[in-house]
């Protein structure tokens, strides 16, 4: 078949292809693909005057409005800093009676405590709060229930993540702790007394060692 050769039903020219009878037509581009090939283009051009682009060795384009992403986000997150900082100086410095009579407060707790609890504690103790088989559990734990709400609450909200040395070392603690205290078959509540002192004591040093490093 002729390159020549036109097709007689759409009247575009045949590319000589044929395959068993089958012609192939040599169809144009559409406009509109063109346009946007040329709006792209164009787009990009403008985008690398205005905006950081081009990699230059130790540095890059700034670009004419000066834009910069990473300045953004540190300054975003110096502020979010900021924001944070006015609740929880409070939990840091009032009681938790003073803390549950503000519903203001109260909110930001209820809404924070569940992210800062993940971020902080579940790695060890789980999502749940029910602990492992190296770290003990929080949830329905009797010597955490002896603690004052307001500790838990400062540990939680203010500050609860340790070392991870001094985590494992804790956890060690109070797993050897509960061991002993099972198998010399003390009275219940004297195993809950000793292991509620225990972690209190464990809370002081860490509070206080704490304390001195600030």
């Amino acid at each position: 078949m002729s390159v020549e050769e036109r097709d007689p039903h759409t009247g575009y020219l045949t590319t000589g292809h044929e395959w068993n009878g089958i012609t192939e037509l040599n169809t144009p581009v559409p406009h509109a693909v063109y346009f946007f090939l040329i709006v792209t283009f164009a787009f990009s051009l403008v985008y690398w005057v205005l905006m950081p682009a081009w990699p230059l060795g130790r540095t890059y384009t700034k670009g004419l409005l000066g834009a910069d992403q990473r300045e953004a986000v540190l300054a975003s997150l110096k502020q979010g800093t900021l924001d944070r900082s006015v609740w929880t100086s409070r939990i840091q410095r009032e009681s938790f009676a003073q803390i549950q009579a503000d519903p203001g407060l109260m909110n930001v707790v209820r809404q924070t405590a569940p992210a800062i609890f993940g971020d902080n504690c579940a790695a060890c103790h789980g999502r749940d709060g029910k602990g492992s088989a190296i770290f003990p559990p929080l949830a329905g734990n009797a010597n955490i229930t002896q603690v004052r709400a307001d500790t838990i609450v400062r540990m939680v909200l203010a500050g609860g993540k340790g070392s991870y040395w001094g985590t494992m070392a804790g956890a060690l603690v109070l797993t050897l702790l509960t061991s002993l205290l099972t198998a010399s078959q003390l009275p219940e509540a004297v195993r809950q007394i000793v292991l509620g002192v225990t972690l209190l004591a464990l809370l002081s040093v860490y509070g206080r060692q704490r304390g001195l490093r600030q």
